[in-house]
């Protein structure tokens, strides 16, 4: 019994990790390595907040070349009507939208951290934004 309750004690409240090592959350602190790094950068979670973003989100990853020749293609077979699916066919082959962007930001909403993962790992990265919010507005986190 004294073995369990000293168990009990060391197990961390929260623990939640995602690419392979590149973020992690303990208790109340994050370890970020940034792919390709060595270094790493520790982070109090309290005052900061996560959230998950899909490409089309970020600005920055849209392609229009490919909304436009898309557009340029549906009216060359179809017309008018063509035109305006096509041009949603070239949209959702966008640049990032196989992507969901993890985005960690301060107490004052700007990004201090914004990390690109597959599309597949959206449950890991849902259950990762969850532990994260918590640790950071857990009573205890001081």
């Amino acid at each position: 019994m004294k073995n369990a309750i000293k168990e009990w004690f060391r197990t961390p409240k929260y623990v939640a990790v995602l690419g392979g090592g590149e973020l992690v959350l303990k208790d109340y602190k994050l370890t970020y390595i940034e792919k390709g790094r060595l270094k790493h950068q520790k982070f109090d979670t309290k005052g900061l907040s996560a959230y998950l973003e899909e490409g089309v989100a970020q600005n920055s990853h849209v392609s229009k070349g490919s909304v436009g020749l898309g557009a340029l293609g549906g009216a060359v077979l179809l017309g008018p009507v063509g035109a305006v699916a096509g041009g949603l066919l070239g949209s959702a082959k966008r640049k990032g939208g196989t992507k969901l962007y993890l985005v960690i930001r301060d107490s004052e909403d700007k990004p201090i951290i914004t990390s690109e993962f597959p599309a597949k790992d959206e449950g890991d990265l849902r259950t990762f934004v969850q532990m994260f919010n918590e640790s950071a507005n857990d009573p205890d986190n001081s």
